[in-house]
């Protein structure tokens, strides 16, 4: 566990209960203190891996992009390129048991990993729900098969354009026609295996093409269950000023939901406090010799969660300069994606 002042920016205080915030007559309503629910006090509802670092493209909008960091040259990209075997099972053993979510994501592009797809059939035999992000330039027939005959619960496609002169730019190095052949063969796959795997295309709302947002979702939904519009985000490196919308979901002041929902583990095993952490800059352990189930429920995890009810960013450097906590949400998020998507599917069925 890493110590206390390289995680606070100053010295932790006594401890305090959640803040108890209420509303008074004729006045707006205030964001309210936030606590574990049932489901999620002894393990996070979603478990987030970072597959894998090699990526076979060059989004302009990626943090990890060269041109936009030099992340996949810090050593523990080096060393660990790829999640290993012993680090992906003890994830996956442990999310399993509590039938939490496993998302499948990654500094790079999941499918380079070669063991990718084994990770994921390996997870739903242990019972994890697996949500599987990637770019679509590597989903084979093959691999779309198994994911589906495993009973993937839900497959994100990042597509980003509806034509291929925008998604050479936006999606540097794929080809748009590949792309979109993998995409509506998976689909196809899908409806004719008649599973439950909820299939969605995203696109980030950033200048590129936000006067065509409304084209591209136009363009996709008729091929998938759901289109979701994502905020561009800066991961403490993109430029703000590169989002197409920069209007905020939460009240700059709010709680963050993620610190009550998800945990960011690294491709070397290394628990991170937020999913925004992609510079590494907190350890809460690794899973090789301590549990998820123990960092999530242990005393720094708690404190941060207070600071985060108390509203005292100032106590928690990550936290306090962080710019895309605005565009998280309590409602619009990952958990509500998947209800969309279902409901979605089901009535394709119906119909």
């Amino acid at each position: 566990m890493m110590s206390q002042e390289n995680l606070y920016k100053i010295e932790r205080g006594a401890e305090k209960q959640p803040v108890e915030l209420s509303t008074a007559q004729g006045t707006a309503a205030k964001e309210p203190a936030y606590s574990l629910t049932e489901e999620t006090k002894l393990f996070p509802k979603m478990v987030v891996i970072n597959t894998c670092y090699p990526c076979n493209a060059f989004c302009p909008h990626c943090p990890y992009t060269p041109t936009n960091s030099k992340i996949r040259m810090e050593a523990r990209a080096r060393e660990f390129p790829y999640m290993p075997w012993d680090v992906f099972k003890a994830i996956a053993d442990e999310v399993g048991k509590h039938k939490a979510i496993l998302r499948f994501s990654g500094a790079g592009e999941p499918l380079v990993h070669k063991q990718c797809v084994d990770y994921i059939e390996y997870a739903k035999s242990v019972g994890c729900q697996v949500g599987l992000i990637n770019n679509g330039s590597l989903m084979t027939e093959e691999r779309a098969r198994r994911m589906l005959e495993a009973k993937v619960e839900m497959i994100e496609f990042s597509v980003d354009a509806a034509d291929p002169e925008t998604y050479d730019i936006v999606r540097k190095g794929l080809k748009f026609e590949k792309t979109l052949a993998n995409i509506k063969k998976t689909v196809e796959l899908r409806n004719s295996l008649k599973t439950n795997t909820r299939i969605i295309a995203s696109v980030v709302d950033q200048k590129l093409v936000h006067h065509m947002i409304d084209d591209i979702v136009a363009f996709w939904k008729p091929i998938v269950d759901v289109v979701q519009v994502r905020k561009y985000l800066t991961w403490d490196i993109n430029d703000l000023n590169n989002s197409g919308d920069v209007t905020p979901y939460l009240d700059p002041e709010a709680a963050c939901p993620f610190p009550f929902d998800r945990l960011l583990i690294d491709s070397n095993g290394d628990m991170r406090f937020c999913v925004y952490d992609i510079k590494a800059r907190t350890n809460w352990g690794n899973v090789l010799k301590e549990t998820i189930s123990s960092v999530w429920t242990g005393p720094d995890f708690d404190q941060l969660r207070r600071f985060h009810n108390d509203r005292e960013f100032n106590r928690m450097e990550i936290c306090e300069k962080c710019l895309d906590r605005q565009f998280r949400s309590w409602d619009y998020n990952y958990f509500l994606l998947r209800e969309k998507a279902q409901q979605a599917l089901q009535e394709k069925i119906a119909n």
